[in-house]
């Protein structure tokens, strides 16, 4: 069985780059490589962000499966394109740091809880 992969993007709502952006990255056609699309304002959900998350450009783009396979994050140019190529992709970064562990941790914790309300 294949890993559900997260395919999240950080931004905010004062970033006009990010905006434009928003409405290709939620109708990208990520079939096959996301099964979980999130688009995170860092500024409206800073509860679920840990503090020490400190990022230098904006959008940000996470994939990742679980805290310990988090494929890539880092700032992105806001391409549907070369979003869909980094999640194909998706190797193991070498070096998952607690920032990264913490995000998807989070993501998967309410995840479960989403599931179990329902």
């Amino acid at each position: 069985m294949s890993p559900t992969y997260l395919v999240a993007i950080l931004c905010a709502g004062w970033c006009s780059t990010c905006a434009r952006f928003r409405p290709d990255f939620l109708q990208a056609d990520l079939a096959g490589v996301a099964s979980h699309r999130l688009w995170i304002d860092i500024e409206d959900h800073a509860d679920v962000l840990p503090d020490s998350l400190d990022l230098v450009s904006l959008p940000t783009l996470l994939v990742a499966s679980t805290p310990s396979d988090v494929a890539f994050f880092g700032p992105v140019r806001p391409d549907v394109g070369i979003v869909g190529r980094l999640a194909r992709t998706r190797g193991q970064c070498s070096n998952a740091d607690e920032l990264l562990a913490s995000i998807v941790a989070r993501w998967l914790q309410s995840s479960v809880m989403d599931s179990a309300t329902r």
